[in-house]
Formats: C-alpha cells, structure tokens, sequence
C-alpha cells in the first residue's frame, strides 16, 4: 500500500479497501469476530478471581509454615487464622483446610507442651544431680 499524496490528503482520508490490508499485514484483519460479550461470564470470573485469591493464601501459608522451625509453629496460629478467617468470608468451603490446620497446630501446642515438661524435667535432674554431688 503506497501513502497518499499530498492532493489526496487535502481532500481527506483515502479509502483503503480491506483486500489491501490483508495483503499487507499477511493475515485477515477484516475478518469479523464473534462479540466478545457473548463469551463473557460475570459470575465465571468472580469465581476464577476467588480461587486465586484462596490459592495465594494458601502459598502463603504453606510458605510460612514451611519456613519456620516446629519450635515456632504454635506462634503461629493467631496470625494464619486471620487469614482464614479471610478466606471463610468468601463464598468457598475451607473446612476442610481449617480441620487440617488446626489438627496441624493442636500437635503443635502438644509438642511445645511435652518440650516445655522436657526442659522442666531436665533441670530438676540438674538439681537433683547438683545437691547430691553438694
């Protein structure tokens, strides 16, 4: 497609005609497509858009429950169920997440508690040890 003259400009747009698109650009650029409004679902992406809101929460906790030591994993359980509190509140069932977190940080509580009673023990052992070499 050659450009206009300097006259053809001054008397307005040119006409180009589709034929001469296509064989410029190498493809059909008058071809006529399908509304897109026809294929769009409001309800669709308003679900896409949850799962991937649930989905990025979900990395995130694993991520930080992968990161940390067992040692730290009770302390975290106010601040994961904040998030999951926020994931409830969308329409998308996570109880069966929550049952499994919150078994996950019952051990947890339960380790520190066996750990603490560990430590308790093992300086009343020094003690003892202490006054009896005394």
């Amino acid at each position: 497609m050659k450009p206009p003259s300097v006259t053809q400009v001054e008397k307005g747009p040119p006409y180009v005609s589709c034929d001469e698109v296509k064989g410029d650009l190498g493809y059909e650029a008058c071809k006529h497509l399908p509304p897109a409004i026809s294929e769009f679902d409001g309800k669709k992406v308003i679900l896409d858009a949850e799962k991937d809101f649930i989905s990025a929460l979900w990395k995130v906790i694993r991520g930080t429950l992968s990161r940390n030591d067992v040692d730290f994993a009770s302390s975290l359980r106010d601040e994961i169920q904040v998030i999951i509190k926020e994931m409830d509140c969308k329409d998308v069932d996570v109880s069966p997440l929550k049952k499994l977190l919150n078994s996950f940080f019952d051990f947890a509580v339960s380790y520190d508690q066996a750990r603490s009673t560990l430590h308790d023990m093992d300086v009343e052992s020094a003690r003892k040890e202490l006054f009896v070499a005394t």
